[in-house]
């Protein structure tokens, strides 16, 4: 799971799991060659999470291992709240793990995921209903992402807890039964150990077996993919070509339903950033249209338009009521000093010094440091354009800023007013998200330019 030399980012909420993690990776990162950093999100949705972070910091000076910590801010959830307040959690979550691995080039993060809170998801999402793509839940390894406690159970990791004397932090709204997960585990899990004492293995291997299946659809799909995708001549006159993927109908017809319904999923997933709330009759909608008669058809879906049009099937992802037909910020420029860019609603602060024996942690999205020597002032701040491209921090390579977006699960309707940082004409900094690997701070920088980014107050 790690490779030795790097850095391992270890998610440490004050959970019993966690602190089992990080106490095992902690007492094997030398014969391992890692070196731990910890991460600590703080969703400020408990009375007591303010304790846990501070439990969190405690036991990380204790262990002498660097630590970040931050505390969700209000604004923060408003970009989310589609998912819902669990699933926005969990996205917030994330881009805070992903952020925070970009910032200290740690190529691994670790997550203290069990084969017991790994068999409760995949019932929940059965219980939901869910596809092979919800019964593969929580894989050991999704990069950068790994879960080196997913072979044992919640007793075996409570008996570590034990047998090493570790302290941790209980979350009382785990035993609040009104939660369906919590039901799951302390009331469907258990009447299943009763008809099968390895329940929790059976369930793990389903998932396993789904992760197998997956591997074989993603390879076979890939290839049926490029096949079905057109030029999309009725997407370019409408100006949509740059941001709608376009499928042929008669070769995406000439496929079996089940392929055909796969690739319509995958067109729906890119347009839109995600399948949050995209469920079998979503997809079935689009099927109909694309093996229809008719030479012109669409349907809506939440968040995304399937437009059928002669032989191509388009996926367009409309922007959200209140920005539909609001005016993008104009192109602005900023050197250094303050500047306030009334349009963006943001004020940009730009100071250059020299660069710093070693480098601050600096646990802020809205922050970030690069060599000078690397940019031209003054920078330029914009929109995406169509065709943009640029080299994620920690990138071998350039990629589409489109599908950077999309990674990093950004809403449709934000990505036209993310403000982009450039310099002669490439993009630097996609403010919030990630610094471009090409002006990043090395070893040999002499001087550095640090870039603070805040929200105008109305």
């Amino acid at each position: 799971m790690f490779e030795p030399g790097t850095t391992v980012l270890v998610a440490v909420s004050g959970g019993v799991d966690s602190m089992v993690l990080l106490d095992a990776l902690w007492r094997l990162h030398k014969d391992l060659a890692i070196d731990p950093i910890i991460a600590h999100l703080d969703h400020a949705l408990r009375d007591r999470s303010a304790e846990d972070a501070a439990f969190v910091v405690a036991r990380a000076a204790a262990y002498g291992v660097p630590c970040v910590a931050r505390r969700v801010q209000d604004e923060e959830w408003d970009t989310v709240r589609r998912h819902g307040l669990e699933g926005a959690a969990r996205v917030i979550r994330r881009n805070f793990l992903l952020n925070t691995a970009a910032r200290h080039n740690a190529a691994t993060i670790a997550l203290g995921h069990s084969a017991s809170d790994r068999a409760e998801t995949v019932l929940y999402r059965i219980a939901r209903g869910t596809g092979i793509a919800g019964i593969a839940a929580m894989p050991p390894v999704s990069e950068p992402f790994v879960r080196p406690l997913i072979g044992l159970s919640r007793g075996d990791v409570a008996a570590y807890a034990d047998e090493h004397g570790l302290s941790w932090r209980e979350d009382e709204t785990n035993a609040d039964r009104h939660r369906p997960r919590n039901r799951i585990r302390h009331e469907v899990l258990p009447q299943l150990h009763r008809i099968n004492p390895e329940a929790t293995d059976a369930v793990c291997r389903l998932a396993d077996l789904a992760q197998d299946a997956l591997a074989v659809e993603a390879a076979l799909v890939d290839r049926l993919w490029a096949v079905a995708r057109t030029s999309g001549e009725a997407a370019r006159s409408a100006d949509h070509s740059a941001e709608t993927d376009v499928l042929s109908r008669k070769t995406t017809c000439s496929f079996s339903p089940a392929v055909q319904r796969i690739l319509l999923r995958r067109a729906i997933a890119r347009a839109r950033g995600d399948l949050d709330g995209i469920d079998r009759a979503h997809v079935d909608d689009v099927q109909r249209i694309l093996t229809s008669d008719r030479e012109h058809d669409a349907v809506d879906l939440p968040g995304v338009r399937a437009v059928a049009c002669g032989d191509e099937l388009m996926f367009f992802a409309p922007p959200a009521p209140d920005v539909a037909n609001a005016h993008l910020p104009a192109t602005a420029q900023i050197g250094l000093g303050r500047a306030e860019l009334s349009e963006w609603d943001i004020t940009f602060d730009v100071s250059i010094h020299d660069a710093p024996l070693e480098p601050p942690y600096v646990d802020d999205p809205m922050v970030e440091t690069i060599d000078a020597s690397q940019i031209e002032l003054p920078l330029t701040v914009r929109h995406r354009r169509p065709g943009d491209r640029f080299v994620p921090l920690g990138a071998s390579g350039a990629m589409k800023l489109k599908d950077f977006l999309i990674n990093e699960k950004v809403p449709v309707s934000l990505r036209d007013r993310l403000p982009l940082v450039c310099s002669g004409g490439q993009i630097v900094w996609v403010v919030g998200h990630r610094l471009s690997n090409d002006v990043r701070v090395r070893p040999s920088t002499k001087r550095v330019i640090t870039i603070a980014v805040e929200r105008m107050s109305r």
